[in-house]
């Protein structure tokens, strides 16, 4: 690590305050992170357990000038400050206030003074010998709007650097090769010598120059020219193009091995008047609106995870071919949960992610040469999942989404050999510090949180971020379902630790009122034990506000199949139930008791038996069992029991599965399944937001340290 960027780190943070230490820790989360043993900059020990920095400013001062923290910090800076970074990078790594105002113009003094100071306060820049001079290794990180012609030039002999001279009109070229790289850098950013040079050009290379200006690097086929041979080969050069009449005046660069062509970004701050940027940003202007928070309640997704891990317990998603779930079990999961498919996409992959879910080989009796087929169902992190109170496993979906770079927003489907992506997972951080820097109870309707995100943080934000990121945040609750985008009362205590969370809740209720229409219709705040069981019985038609149940065949029987049983069912809706119990809902459960288990599936490939003749005659019917008569009572099928069961369940049918002896098996007696290889082995606690003030002081407050970190930082 080079001693002279931890120096000037370390002499950068001798004039912060404990207040202005704090202020960079809200605004970079990934330094407070890794000093708080979180986030992708703290160091590796073993899977996804992390360390902890200790909290000392030779240790900020270290870590300060590693890439990761670098680009994170870049990612904070906003329209404005970045682009005076840029500016500066442009002029070398110095910036004077005059060469400032000639870009921005004078009436931005005030502006830009400010985002100088940004730059200070983020650690990226001084002001002590400049008015604004990049510290080191910032320039190296900060992405220009073009290619800079002189690193090109310097590779050039003197002679061609003459004659590309003289092409622009300057008779005299400088004797000495660094004397002639400063004269034709100098001329390519003269505005005068580019318009002269826009004269004067023919015009089929005026065409070429104007697309290579607005459309950025093209190959040279996209500009008509089957293959650009340069003019030093002179033997092989048959005719000249309009890319030879720009190349002898130094004004493009041509790749030559990959025929691709492009406009040196110094001719493109002539052509701006002398300007690297032809405009300045300026803050948007919106006014936060009132947010129909919903109360006090955890959201219905956690509720409708739990589903989802039932439903995948009870119907597993076969495997892709190269791994994760595919778009139709998504989409089944969807349609069986009453729930959006996008809602349940990203919850399949939270679950995935969080090890949840994971691959099992279903087990395979008899002599079936066919090969047992991967499925994705819960592993013994769900059983784990499910014993948590329900604001924490609200805070480990949200968690998950903020910081694993693998989790996509919305997707239709999982894969598992995505690779990350840590921009993703600093745009979520910094829109959710956007959001918590309103007002609370306020919100912006979303175009204005696009174009506030497009100022604030344009490193790593666009629109399709925002959207994508709006879309997360309303399926994880964290703002309200329509309407303004702001974090509810309950988000702002959660991103503070669930326990916060957990004390805006009112106490549960534990009633619920039973309809003889089959519906149960409970309030938000239902106890989490009774909202999981009735679940198991019913369907959720509705979790906006009041939560509305309707008890189904289907979710009876599967109930059925896992041990329960009519008197049991009945007892807890009578238990529970507001008023008295209706007669047709009693009548309904021992309907489907009577009717669960008449069809008996088990292993052939599978069989299906059954005393009534009819009622096997209808199974047989279901294409999807793939089912053939082989006698009155009996049918058989390739599919294994779990699936020929599932796709009779999915016409109304109500089978059970039974071993090779004829006795019954429970819906959960299955194969253990293995999560993907980097997911967590165990549900850890969701850790509570770190005291940026206490940390600050901290780290002022601690002893000085010599020598470098043992490690070296991502």
């Amino acid at each position: 690590m080079p001693n002279d960027a931890v120096a000037a780190r370390r002499a950068a943070l001798e004039s912060f305050s404990a207040a202005d230490l704090a202020d960079l820790f809200r605004r970079v989360p990934e330094i407070s992170g890794a000093l708080s043993g979180q986030g992708p900059l703290c160091p590796q020990v073993v899977g996804r357990r992390r360390g902890r920095l200790p909290a000392a400013a030779s240790t900020l001062a270290q870590l300060l000038t590693s890439t990761g923290t670098i680009v994170s910090t870049l990612f904070s800076c906003d329209g404005l400050e970045l682009r005076l970074a840029l500016l500066a990078a442009w002029h070398g790594g110095q910036l004077t206030a005059e060469q400032a105002t000639a870009e921005a113009g004078a009436d931005r003094a005030g502006d830009l003074d400010a985002a100088a100071e940004g730059l200070r306060r983020l650690v990226v820049a001084r002001r002590d010998r400049a008015w604004l001079e990049l510290l080191p290794g910032v320039a190296d990180r900060l992405e220009l709007p073009g290619i800079p012609a002189r690193p090109f030039l310097q590779q050039e002999t003197s002679d061609e650097l003459a004659r590309h001279l003289k092409a622009l009109g300057i008779a005299k070229p400088p004797p000495r090769k660094h004397e002639r790289v400063d004269r034709l850098e100098a001329a390519l950013r003269d505005p005068d010598v580019i318009a002269a040079q826009l004269a004067a050009m023919p015009p089929d290379v005026r065409e070429v120059f104007a697309s290579l200006a607005t459309g950025g690097p093209q190959p040279v086929t996209a500009l008509g020219i089957s293959y650009h041979v340069p003019r030093r080969r002179s033997y092989q050069l048959r005719r000249d193009t309009p890319l030879h009449w720009l190349e002898d005046r130094g004004m493009v660069g041509v790749d030559h091995r990959g025929q691709v062509a492009a406009v040196w970004l110094d001719v493109t701050v002539g052509l701006n008047g002398g300007r690297l940027f032809p405009g300045w940003p300026a803050p948007p202007a919106v006014s936060p609106a009132a947010l129909a928070d919903p109360g006090p309640f955890v959201p219905a997704t956690v509720g409708l995870a739990d589903r989802l891990l039932d439903r995948f317990a009870a119907d597993p998603a076969p495997s892709l071919a190269a791994g994760g779930i595919g778009v139709r079990p998504v989409r089944a999961a969807a349609k069986a949960l009453n729930a959006d498919d996008r809602a349940v996409g990203l919850l399949t992959h939270l679950a995935v992610r969080l090890g949840l879910l994971g691959v099992t080989a279903p087990r395979r009796r008899g002599r079936s040469s066919q090969p047992a087929k991967e499925v994705w169902t819960p592993t013994s992190l769900a059983t784990d999942f499910a014993t948590r109170s329900p604001t924490e496993r609200w805070a480990l979906l949200v968690d998950t989404w903020r910081d694993d770079p693998i989790v996509e927003d919305l997707p239709d489907r999982v894969t598992v050999d995505a690779e990350p992506d840590l921009t993703r997972t600093a745009a979520r951080v910094r829109l959710l510090t956007l959001l918590a820097d309103l007002p609370p109870g306020t919100g912006l309707p979303a175009d204005a949180l696009a174009e506030r995100a497009l100022f604030a943080y344009p490193n790593v934000v666009d629109r399709d971020v925002v959207a994508g990121a709006v879309g997360a945040l309303r399926v994880l609750g964290l703002v309200p379902a329509d309407g303004p985008v702001g974090l509810t009362d309950m988000a702002r205590a959660l991103l503070d630790g669930p326990r916060r969370a957990a004390a805006l809740l009112s106490p549960p209720t534990r009633r619920f009122a039973v309809q003889a229409d089959h519906t149960v219709v409970a309030g938000p705040d239902l106890a989490d034990d009774l909202s999981t069981e009735l679940g198991r019985y019913a369907d959720l038609e509705s979790g906006a506000g009041a939560h509305v149940f309707r008890l189904s065949e289907a979710r009876l029987a599967a109930a059925m199949e896992a041990g329960a049983t009519a008197e049991s069912i009945v007892s807890f809706l009578s238990e529970h139930a507001a008023a008295e119990l209706p007669q047709n809902v009693a009548y309904l459960v021992e309907d489907v008791a009577r009717r669960h288990g008449r069809l008996r599936t088990g292993e052939a490939g599978s069989y299906l038996r059954c005393d009534d003749p009819g009622l096997l005659t209808r199974a047989v019917q279901v294409k999807a069992a793939k089912l053939r008569l082989v006698a009155p009572t009996v049918a058989v099928s390739l599919l294994e029991p779990d699936r020929l069961a599932a796709a009779l369940r999915a016409r109304g049918l109500i089978p059970a599965v039974e071993d090779g002896g004829g006795v019954l098996t429970a819906a959960t007696d299955r194969p253990q399944a293995t999560p993907v290889w980097d997911a967590p082995q165990r549900l850890g606690k969701p850790r509570p937001a770190p005291s940026l003030d206490r940390l600050a002081k901290d780290v002022l407050d601690a002893p000085a340290a010599d020598g470098e970190l043992g490690w070296v930082p991502a």
